[in-house]
């Protein structure tokens, strides 16, 4: 008798939590994005006929389930808990903590992919820039300094001989040696800008200019923040500091972002030193610091507003008819203001949101330009990552 009346009740109880669960996420309003995932959630699929029968409708009614589901971010939490802690297996989705920081597994070298990113960036900087001097320079992943042979790490030996012969002629510069697991932050992949103004005046100083005085620059905490690995592996580890640096020649810096440009902002010129003048003066450019950005599901897209296809820095204490192209990544975004330096111009490229070809309507070379590629280890080991 008891024992029924017991399990009467483990049954009511259970129902009682599923049915409010249920209620709950037909009541709560959809979230539009997933900050710590970096990403929107999915809607509600319009029901439709065609919907229906092609299956498309219950494939994106499964994907709207799972992400507006109620708790999800803790049920995410608790699954990686137990996987690393209970089952005690060495990741979670190819992310483990050591030491304070989140890492992700180091993939293997693919060779193919990374020749080929090399000669397309190269190809399009002698297009552009035929008579530039020109340097590379990798960044290392944060897996270069994890002190543990536990897991698998990555093979820089034979990725840079594949970069240095995908590059020919092409100076090296290397920066490794001044680089380690503390000048990265714990949740994130990215490098901490305040951390790498040695590495900015290892570029400055091969390419030929004067370095930077660490006296000349002010440190600004922006905000705390959990970084892209966090998202990914919501576990309980320390927040990072979000810091930027400003200084007179950072201060002074005007930015033209090229895809917000209409075409009579250009009149069929490029961008060149008259032209990011006349666009300054009809208001037309931004910081180099994005405060906005902070309140977005990325913090590190302040710096340099984030993700952008083509950015030209205007510098009105540098030298007139030097310039600096850079072919980057998202590591170039925090350390591109420490580059300044005595160029009147900086170019920022990035190849993964603009197609080469398209250049041609907004760069030309000015008097003496120095190009520098600057890509991490992670990005030309990708299959298509440049349009």
């Amino acid at each position: 008798m008891k024992s029924n009346i017991k399990d009467k009740i483990t049954a009511i109880g259970f129902t009682a939590v599923l049915a409010a669960v249920l209620l709950l996420n037909i009541i709560l309003p959809d979230q539009d994005k997933s900050v710590g995932e970096r990403r929107a959630l999915a809607k509600m699929p319009k029901l439709t006929f065609s919907s229906v029968i092609e299956g498309d409708y219950f494939e994106d009614l499964e994907d709207y389930a799972m992400d507006q589901f109620l708790l999800r971010d803790t049920f995410r939490a608790v699954k990686s808990s137990v996987r690393l802690n209970v089952f005690m297996q060495m990741e979670s989705n190819d992310l483990f903590i050591h030491d304070g920081h989140i890492f992700k597994l180091s993939p293997e070298v693919n060779a193919d992919a990374v020749s080929f990113n090399c000669r397309k960036v190269l190809e399009a900087a002698k297009k552009y820039w035929p008579d530039a001097k020109m340097y590379y320079s990798i960044v290392p992943e944060k897996n270069t300094f994890l002190d543990s042979s536990a897991y698998p790490g990555f093979d820089s030996e034979l990725y840079n001989s594949t970069v240095a012969q995908a590059l020919p002629g092409v100076q090296n510069i290397v920066i490794d040696d001044l680089l380690s697991i503390n000048d990265y932050y714990l949740t994130d992949p990215h490098w901490r800008q305040e951390k790498v103004i040695d590495v900015a005046d290892r570029l400055l100083s091969v390419m030929g200019n004067p370095v930077n005085d660490p006296a000349a620059f002010a440190e600004n905490t922006a905000c705390s923040f959990y970084g892209t690995y966090h998202g990914q592996l919501p576990l309980n580890v320390d927040e990072d500091e979000l810091v930027y640096l400003t200084g007179d020649r950072i201060d002074g810096a005007e930015v033209i972002d090229c895809e917000t440009l209409r075409p009579d902002d250009l009149n069929g010129s490029p961008v060149d030193v008259e032209a990011m003048l006349a666009l300054i003066e009809a208001g037309k450019s931004i910081d180099v610091y994005s405060p906005e950005k902070l309140e977005g599901m990325d913090p590190y897209d302040m710096y340099l507003g984030g993700a952008r296809a083509l950015l030209k820095i205007y510098n009105p204490a540098g030298t007139p008819g030097r310039e600096l192209v850079i072919f980057r990544d998202s590591f170039g975004s925090s350390i591109a203001p420490l580059l300044i330096s005595d160029y009147e111009t900086v170019t920022l490229v990035d190849l993964r949101y603009v197609a080469a070809d398209v250049l041609e309507t907004y760069v030309s070379a000015a008097e003496q330009t120095d190009v520098l590629f600057l890509y991490s280890q992670t990005i030309l080991n990708n299959n298509g990552v440049f349009r």
